[in-house]
């Protein structure tokens, strides 16, 4: 008898623990009115590239209907490079952000994947295309090279972190000759985004960039 009652007992402390984890749970994803006010401005698309970059396939993933032709249409417009594409070859996801005043073109930038769950903590960095991370750039720094050192036909590719203020605090290297790419690292690092918004809060980036010379 007293086995049942405190088999009884956990299971009762089991369910309520349940509740209120779920009620926490809930009361922090709610969001808040500045939230609000951007979901009534943001599209979510999930595109489907071809092999040159362009937009095969769109799906609209969440949304307001009046605003949904309009950002299918501008993520169209727009040719991606797969190298950027994430998490999945090909697949990438795109929040279209249409300006609050109604004016001037929506912006476009890579979105974290879908079915994260609210409870779980929110990311400490996205990874954002090149493309996208281009339109940001707000301060660029050439490289010097060394005399000995002759840039022409050389291609450096890089990957960045950038923190929430839009300042270049790691760059790794990808690809490229060894002569180029210091200097090149040298100045990127130098190198001024805008922050970069993730549901209206700044957030750290991981992009890559890829320079000719």
């Amino acid at each position: 008898m007293s086995f049942r009652r405190g088999a009884c007992l956990l299971i009762f402390l089991a369910v309520c623990a349940h509740h209120v984890a779920f009620a926490t749970c809930h009361q922090e994803s709610q969001s808040t009115p500045e939230q609000r006010a951007l979901e009534d401005r943001l599209v979510l698309l999930r595109l489907e590239l071809n092999k040159k970059g362009a937009v095969r396939d769109v799906k609209v993933l969440k949304g307001p209907e009046a605003l949904r032709a309009a950002a299918i249409n501008a993520a169209k417009a727009r040719k991606y490079t797969h190298r950027d594409t994430w998490p999945d070859p090909g697949l990438m996801m795109v929040e279209v952000e249409f300006p609050e005043d109604g004016n001037g073109a929506p912006q476009i930038r890579q979105a974290m994947p879908a079915g994260v769950s609210s409870c779980i903590p929110a990311p400490t960095a996205v990874r954002v295309s090149s493309t996208v991370m281009q339109s940001h750039l707000v301060r660029r720094v050439e490289p010097t090279f060394p005399a000995d050192v002759l840039p022409a036909d050389g291609k450096v590719i890089l990957r960045l972190r950038i923190d929430k203020e839009g300042n270049v605090y790691k760059v790794d290297k990808v690809s490229g000759p060894d002569g180029l790419v210091a200097p090149v690292v040298e100045a990127v690092k130098s190198w001024k985004y805008e922050p970069y918004l993730l549901n209206g809060s700044p957030i750290e980036v991981e992009t890559t960039l890829e320079l000719q010379f």
